[in-house]
Formats: C-alpha cells, structure tokens, sequence
C-alpha cells in the first residue's frame, strides 16, 4: 500500500503489486467512499484503516497488502491532497496570526490520519502495524524539507511532545496479527507497554501503548517482537532494543516477545493483581 504516484516504482523494483498506480487505479475515495489508498492514509483510526485493507483482501484470509510504503513528501508535503479525494479536507490547514502575520499552518487533522500515525509518529501505539525500514533522511527534498516545521507546530500549536528531528524519508512498515499481552489487574489500574525501538539508520525512538483494566483484567496488543526475525519471513533490520518494559502503578517488569507470538497474534499472560 501506498500513494499512487509511486505504483510503477513498487512494481518495477520490488517487483510487487501497488494498490494504486499512476494510472490512478486503487486510488478509492469518491462518492461511493471505495476502499483504496485514499481512504486508507485519511483513515482516523488504525482499525479504520486496516478495515480498508480488509476489504481490498483478494480471498478474505488476510488484509489486502503485507506492506506500507511512505514517504516524506505524504506526510508533511500531501496529506491533504490525498484526503482531496475522499472529500473530507477540513482542518488540514487552518489560519493562524504568527508574528503579526496571517498565514495557514497544518491544521490538527494533519496530525491524526493513518499517513501521520505512520510516518510522523513512527506507528508507536498502532497494534499491528510495525516499521521494518527507514531510508536516510533527506531535509532538501520536497516534504523532508518541511518535517521539523510540522513537527514544531505540533508541540507549540496542539501540545505535541514530539522530538523535532529528521527522520527517514522513505519508511516501511509491515501489517502483522500481533502478540496479545493481557492478564489479571485491578480495575483502574492504568498499563503502559514500551520499548526503544532502533531502526536500521541508528535511530532510537519509543514505542509506548497504555490501556486500563476493566473488569479484573487489560489487555494490549504490540506488533514488535523482541528476538528479531526468523526464517522464511520478513527479514527487517528495525527492532526492539531489548525486553518491552510494562509498568503499572509500582510495578514493573520485563518481557520478550517472539516472532512467533506476532505473527499468529499468539497470547502471552502478565499478571499485574496484587497478591
């Protein structure tokens, strides 16, 4: 999956098949609101967006595409072109007063579609979508050029905490089940899973996920495994630092997840009652 401009590279280097080309094939959106590319990046939900994966599934056993290809030129030079054509553009880009000065800035619905939970955010807090590859960053270019600027706006304009670096102008993420950590907590009790996650250009940046038991119990899905890859699947070179850390309340502990346990959205069980 990923924008139509770049359907015919896809298919001409990674010899895979696009949901969406420059012939503007797999595009979706319009009236009829069609599952395709569009309406996937302009999701404003992770389970939003994996519904428009589900339904371009060929035979119904698995979502319509395996990858996410992005770049920065989507997230901070496009994104609300790409909602163009669901029709839905407000609050893309909104007028502010800055030095005096009338001007439009991204707006805060630029930061809360798929594309942005993406690329900006690195996918940390998705449950089934992890990165797997990062290009260099490249700050000269159209979108890399704008990356810092939006990431500034976010935390001055929308109280964003969001370091304001440049990252990788091409990133990849992948589209697994995910490991299911649940256990027994007492209601309330609010649980955080996170993890350094280090991609392959060196960058560290956090994985973090919080949720709150109800009724005796929480439970959390995390899309990373801690011991890296295995034979026969994706042989990413992004991953987990060491152990996911969850902490809840004064406890803390460490856990491993397999490959294994991601990939067949296996349950691995982390009781946080108190005895």
């Amino acid at each position: 999956m990923s924008w139509w401009d770049y359907g015919h590279v896809i298919t001409y280097f990674a010899h895979r098949i696009p949901n969406a080309n420059p012939f503007q094939s797999g595009i979706g959106g319009g009236e009829n609101n069609l599952p395709g590319a569009s309406t996937f990046f302009t999701a404003e939900s992770e389970e939003e967006a994996s519904e428009v994966l589900w339904n371009l599934s060929y035979n119904g056993d698995k979502p319509g595409s395996k990858y996410i290809a992005s770049n920065a030129y989507m997230a901070y030079g496009i994104n609300d072109v790409m909602a163009v054509w669901t029709g839905d553009t407000i609050d893309y880009r909104v007028e502010a007063v800055i030095s005096g000065q009338s001007q439009y800035i991204f707006g805060p619905r630029w930061y809360t579609n798929m594309e942005s939970l993406l690329h900006i955010f690195d996918g940390s807090g998705l449950k089934q979508y992890r990165m797997i590859h990062e290009s260099v960053p490249n700050p000269y270019a159209r979108g890399g050029n704008m990356e810092q600027s939006c990431k500034y706006i976010y935390n001055v304009m929308y109280d964003g905490n969001i370091g304001i670096n440049n990252t990788g102008f091409v990133k990849l993420f992948e589209v697994v089940q995910g490991a299911v950590i649940s256990g027994a907590a007492p209601d309330g009790l609010v649980v955080t899973i996170s993890n350094d996650i280090k991609t392959n250009q060196g960058r560290v940046f956090t994985y973090t996920q919080t949720t709150t038991a109800a009724n005796g119990s929480y439970s959390l899905i995390v899309p990373y495994s801690t011991q890296g890859p295995i034979p026969g699947e994706t042989n990413f070179d992004t991953m987990p630092t060491g152990p996911y850390t969850i902490t809840a309340g004064g406890i803390s502990q460490a856990l491993d997840v397999s490959e294994e346990d991601v990939l067949a959205g296996r349950s691995v069980t982390v009781d946080l009652a108190s005895e």
